[in-house]
């Protein structure tokens, strides 16, 4: 905890920021809170931390400022194809069947990545996507990536990363989807940054009528490690929304600590081998699946 601050102080600080932000920081989390404050306060060039939550707590943030805060309260270490479960899921039992059974007049998939991060998550979904479309074939695919972080989001939009970024991807990824820069720096292929499209949101400010409109029938949602960071009445709008932009038949897709908080009468959960993911619709006969999954 920072030193000198007391708990009344640091539950003040808590109240801002989820009202700045929208995120979440109860008191088994100020640690975290307490090491993004001192963070931002050094980006800042405040002489300490104290000075720098006088300041947050007396006026009013610009949008840099703000920037700044979220980036170091929002930290999130992601990579390509996290959590390969899901990515097996979405490969052997989703997109699969999608693939075999839409026809012609129907050949198009939209897909929504809220709080998408640097970029990681919505580009191995139009990885897995490009590996899976028979060449044949013409399809509409449409990638929707979201971030309240303008830090993030420029990263993901110049789509530059290290090493870090690939500590487990499929043989052959790096190679057919990334140009080499140098020896730390891999660009992803001008043809799959066509089919992904970025922009700034905040889940807690869903009054954006343009962008909100766009995110319209959803044949599927990711929004992992994102909704335990939110209070429950922001977490209970968002999966309302999420909800309601999904088509019947389509899928949220949570982290896995996450899927308990999903409670929203038309999202069923279903049971794969090693993850839980939610339907919009009515429950089915064989919701609960046993059989093994294919690798991706």
């Amino acid at each position: 905890m920072i030193k000198n601050i007391s708990n009344h102080l640091m539950n003040q600080v808590s109240d801002a920021v989820n009202s700045l932000t929208g995120l979440s920081f109860p008191k088994e989390r100020w640690p975290d809170l307490a090491r993004g404050i001192e963070s931002t306060a050094y980006d800042l060039g405040y002489k300490d931390t104290l000075s720098y939550i006088h300041s947050l707590l007396s006026s009013q943030l610009n949008q840099e400022q703000l920037d700044i805060l979220l980036k170091h309260l929002t930290i999130r270490d992601t990579f390509f194809f996290y959590d390969p479960t899901v990515f097996q899921v979405l490969k052997g039992h989703i997109l699969s069947r999608w693939i075999r059974s839409r026809h012609s007049a129907e050949r198009s998939i939209h897909i929504w990545s809220a709080g998408c991060g640097s970029g990681e998550e919505p580009y191995s979904i139009a990885m897995l996507v490009d590996q899976m479309i028979p060449p044949s074939q013409e399809w509409k695919i449409t990638i929707l990536a979201t971030e309240m972080d303008s830090f993030f989001l420029q990263k993901a939009k110049e789509g530059i990363y290290s090493h870090w970024s690939f500590r487990d991807i499929p043989e052959g990824i790096l190679e057919k989807y990334f140009m080499k820069i140098d020896e730390d720096r891999f660009e992803i292929s001008s043809r799959l940054k066509e089919m992904v499209y970025f922009y700034q949101l905040n889940l807690t400010d869903i009054d954006c009528p343009p962008l909100i409109e766009s995110t319209r029938n959803m044949d599927l949602v990711f929004c992992r490690n994102v909704l335990s960071n939110c209070p429950q009445n922001v977490r209970v709008e968002a999966v309302r929304l999420f909800s309601n932009c999904l088509k019947e038949g389509g899928w949220l897709i949570v982290g896995p600590s996450e899927a308990g908080l999903i409670e929203y009468p038309e999202l069923n959960p279903v049971q794969f081998p090693g993850a839980i993911l939610h339907r919009k619709g009515l429950p089915r006969k064989g919701d609960k699946l046993k059989e093994e999954m294919n690798s991706f």
